[in-house]
């Protein structure tokens, strides 16, 4: 019978920086030895947690300030739903009779030609969106989000993709898990697993394996049981999300 992979002693660390792919500010990760000493350490990327040597900065709970950035954002919403119900209430029967004959007027207009105020308006507007859409998003992995965008900072993407991605990581459990008799398991099997989770296409292209205590060393199959990461990429590339595989 061939032997189960050992997993090498895991070390607490806090990062003292943050960190695409690995985590923010603040946090708390268990990584491999070498992991830490070899790159973490370098540079005072992040430091060592024990019970003689706590954490040097504040602890950053990174899924209670997700869920704190989430409720802020529809608080903002709300507010702003409010105030256009008010500000609507508060027009005068003039203003909304004004505001009728203005969407009359506009109406009979598209029928005809567009007159020389209205393409010059049409100009402006076109600039004033191109320079809107060239100026870059702040957005990231799942960890943090914009209190008003519901994004994360630190990476920019399209906002049809940031959706994709967003939708998956709401509805994908923190654990997957596979029963061992499906060994071997490849990226095509975690792919449907992940959609039929989640109802999302999924690239395989897109999905990055590796062992847990060694998150910089990539497999292509799963041949052995076991605790695993897994990590989702954004079809652009600049944002994704990771997730612990354990085949049971």
């Amino acid at each position: 019978m061939k032997e189960r992979r050992t997993v090498n002693k895991l070390v607490e660390v806090q990062l003292l920086k943050t960190l695409p792919g690995i985590g923010v500010e603040g946090q708390i990760l268990q990584v491999k030895p070498g992991y830490m000493r070899n790159y973490l350490h370098i540079d005072n990327k992040a430091c060592y947690v024990t019970p003689n040597s706590p954490p040097r900065i504040p602890v950053v709970d990174v899924e209670e300030l997700r869920l704190q950035e989430q409720k802020k954002h529809r608080q903002l919403q709300q507010r702003q739903q409010q105030q256009q119900q008010q500000q609507q209430q508060e027009r005068t029967p003039e203003e909304k009779a004004e505001e009728l004959e203005t969407e009359k007027q506009g109406k009979e207009k598209s029928d005809g030609a567009m007159s020389l105020e209205e393409l010059s308006d049409l100009f402006s507007s076109m600039k004033s969106t191109k320079k809107t859409s060239e100026k870059p998003e702040l957005k990231v992995q799942s960890n943090i989000f914009d209190s008003a965008k519901g994004t994360i900072p630190g990476l920019e993407m399209e906002s049809r993709e940031f959706d994709a991605i967003q939708d998956i990581d709401n509805k994908l459990p923190k654990l997957l898990t596979l029963d061992h008799s499906t060994l071997p398991i490849n990226k095509k099997a975690i792919a449907k697993h992940v959609e039929e989770l989640t109802e999302r296409n999924v690239d395989i292209e897109g999905i990055y394996l590796n062992y847990i205590d060694t998150p910089g060393d990539h497999i292509d199959t799963i041949t052995e049981s076991g605790r695993f990461q897994v990590r989702l990429r954004s079809n652009n590339g600049k944002s994704f999300i990771t997730r612990v595989l354990e085949v049971e």
